[in-house]
């Protein structure tokens, strides 16, 4: 299956020497997980032994969960379980449109998927439809021209927050003078909607697979920038949609969940090209296809040049309302 990526505009800017010191600046004052809840907003978190055994643990719990069935935590059908209204949503992952802001995409993406991820294992939370475009030109200091930097990106994610389309609207393509005109309010609300950010810790494709993986398989989105394209996607041995990598570009996607078929990982990549990968078998959205351990380390080779990928752990709203997990059914896709 081919796929017209061509037609989008790259939109991910090789990291440069700021972009290197803003990274080790936002490591300078990583905490420990511990800690999170002594500081006022969101951290950056330090990857160490104590953030390694939650993300295990997590994983453990959810790979569990799958294995029996007794919960799906892919995002697109934790989305379309829940019972709030979603008048004003375009969908989970959808196209950057003819901006270069599929950072901007990349990041929001990881987030939501996140907040679903969240919901699904029993956290009291509001998912809120978000405003890619909004967070990104102001991670540009409002200029709506060029790319962004995973860094720069990282760090409007983790100081500004996302911004609600109940608020700003859901054009994600353009700015509406309405939101120019009356910033402030939004901006006091997407303090809500911030991430707290975790830099992966590899010098290698090898590592840094290894360590999405592990993200994925706990519920937690990726984001990141690369130079390795997916040309299109075909089906495995296993009925799974698997990406064909082939050609090149400097573009921004992430990657959001994790499963497991007859003994071989897979981790699902978003992208904001559009609904391109159209042969999917577990409902899954047409805006990205799976990688196995393989793939994604291929896919990886070309991503130093971008600087470090980060893990999104999303902040968002609490709920009185919903009974944790027991307030609504996630059902399996019917060939999982």
């Amino acid at each position: 299956m081919s796929c017209t990526s061509e037609n989008f505009l790259d939109g991910c800017l090789l990291q440069t020497e700021d972009d290197e010191r803003l990274l080790s600046e936002m490591e300078s004052r990583s905490i420990s997980l511990p800690t999170i809840y002594k500081v006022g907003e969101m951290p950056v978190i330090r990857w160490d032994d104590t953030w390694e055994d939650f993300i295990d643990r997590r994983g453990d719990n959810i790979e569990i969960m799958m294995e029996e069935k007794s919960r799906c935590v892919f995002p697109w059908v934790v989305f379309d379980s829940l019972p709030e209204t979603k008048t004003l949503v375009k969908g989970l992952y959808y196209s950057q449109g003819d901006r270069p802001s599929c950072m901007g995409h990349a990041d929001d993406f990881a987030y939501r998927s996140g907040v679903l991820s969240s919901i699904a294992l029993g956290a009291p939370l509001v998912y809120s439809e978000t405003n890619p475009y909004l967070l990104w030109r102001l991670s540009k200091n409002r200029s709506e021209r060029g790319g962004q930097s995973v860094a720069k990106m990282a760090k409007a994610a983790n100081e500004i927050g996302h911004f609600s389309v109940a608020q700003a609207g859901k054009d994600n393509t353009n700015v509406s003078n309405d939101f120019i005109a009356n910033e402030d309010e939004p901006r006091k609300m997407a303090l809500k909607h911030q991430s707290a950010v975790v830099w992966l810790q590899s010098k290698t494709a090898a590592g840094i697979a290894d360590q999405i993986m592990r993200y994925a398989r706990a519920g937690f989105g990726v984001a990141l920038g690369n130079g390795t394209a997916v040309k299109g996607s075909t089906i495995d041995k296993n009925n799974v949609q698997i990406a064909v990598l082939g050609g090149s570009w400097s573009h921004a996607t992430s990657f959001t969940t994790w499963m497991k078929r007859k003994g071989s990982e897979y981790v699902f990549w978003a992208n904001s090209h559009g609904k391109l990968y159209k042969k999917a078998t577990f409902k899954e959205p047409f805006d990205g296809c799976w990688m196995t351990r393989e793939i994604l380390e291929r896919f990886l080779a070309a991503s130093f040049d971008y600087g470090m990928p980060y893990c999104v752990v999303p902040e968002t709203v609490f709920t009185e309302v919903r009974n944790l997990m027991f307030d609504f059914q996630i059902p399996f896709p019917p060939n999982f």
